[in-house]
């Protein structure tokens, strides 16, 4: 895309008001009804929105003439903010949470059972939940024990979760993905 594609893309971008508004001529568009009410000068249409107490805004351009609605400016940006915000939410929402659990190979059975209580709220909440195994030096020696606490915390979420990937190793640590059983 060359330096003019550029700026034509930024321009169209642009919402122009007012006196910002750069053609002499321009075809109006009513807010209320949605009349087309012609084409008029620019400053003309001005004053139209102004005796109205509404503004002039530039939505388009065609063949030399700016196409330009009578609105209320400051509804219009907000009206844009939350539909912005709405769109936010839902793709957020539609985005899963993934947490994570880490464990040693030395873990206490006490505190495997917290864990596992952990993971199980994490999933009534609709998250996925990495469980990572993680070694310290000599204990990469001993993968599958690794494995062993990473199959009794998979024994212990049978019911309400199944396996999104196979456990792995990676480096000093083995993980697995579990998301809710649908």
């Amino acid at each position: 895309m060359n330096k003019y594609e550029n700026k034509q893309k930024q321009r169209q971008a642009m919402v122009f008001t007012n006196e910002k508004i750069r053609c002499k001529n321009s075809r109006i568009v009513d807010d209320g009804d949605g009349k087309q009410l012609g084409v008029m000068p620019t400053w003309k249409a001005i004053q139209l929105a102004k005796s109205k107490g509404l503004d002039l805004m530039q939505v388009g351009f065609c063949e030399g003439v700016s196409i330009c609605k009578i609105c209320n400016y400051g509804k219009f940006m907000y009206e844009q903010k939350q539909k912005a915000k709405e769109a936010k939410k839902k793709a957020k929402a539609s985005v899963q949470d993934v947490k994570e659990l880490s464990f040693t190979i030395r873990i206490d059975t006490n505190d495997l059972n917290v864990k596992i209580r952990h993971a199980k709220e994490f999933l009534a909440e609709n998250c996925k939940v990495k469980l990572t195994v993680r070694f310290n030096r000599r204990e990469m020696q001993h993968i599958d024990l690794g494995k062993d606490v990473i199959k009794s915390v998979l024994k212990e979420l049978d019911g309400i979760a199944e396996l999104d990937s196979m456990p792995r190793a990676e480096g000093r640590q083995l993980f697995c993905v579990v998301r809710p059983k649908r």
